[in-house]
């Protein structure tokens, strides 16, 4: 006959050894989810924002058409908590060395936008011990326009 005394606490210790890899293991699933949601919003919403504000630009808008793009996917993702939002633009002329005053190719832009997450909790600690994490989830979106035919994709 065993005897239940040695056995009593055990369950107690199994708990409290498993609870924090629950614990850590939810808070993952959480921003994940948060993650793949923010992307999933970024991911149309820049299209479209790239689609209407960086083709056909008004001559003062020209030079700053990322900003306006930037300033609408913002807009739109404002109920986000955690994101950071950039948009960058270059030109892809081919023939850098050609000084021709007309010329027939397209004048193509790239346009990248850049969504930065930081999950949640960013730093813990114990005691003494305080942690910070240095992760950053980076997604990126580029699309290839002619500014000058609207709706265009490359």
């Amino acid at each position: 006959m065993r005897n239940l005394r040695d056995e009593k606490g055990q369950m107690f210790v199994e708990y409290a050894l498993l609870l924090p890899v629950v614990l850590i293991l939810i808070i993952v699933l959480i921003n994940l989810f948060w993650y793949v949601r923010a992307v999933v919003h970024f991911d149309q919403i820049s299209t479209n924002a790239v689609l209407a504000h960086a083709s056909s630009p008004s001559a003062s808008h020209e030079s700053n058409s990322h900003d306006l793009v930037r300033q609408a996917i913002e807009k739109s993702l404002k109920d986000f908590k955690r994101i950071e939002i950039s948009v960058s633009s270059e030109g892809l002329d081919s023939d850098e060395n050609t000084k021709a005053l007309f010329s027939l190719k397209a004048h193509l832009k790239k346009y990248t936008c850049t969504l930065v997450y930081e999950p949640w909790p960013l730093s813990f600690g114990v005691g003494d011990f305080d942690a910070k994490i240095p992760l950053q989830l980076k997604y990126e979106k580029s699309l290839v326009i002619d500014p000058y035919r609207p709706g265009v994709v490359f």
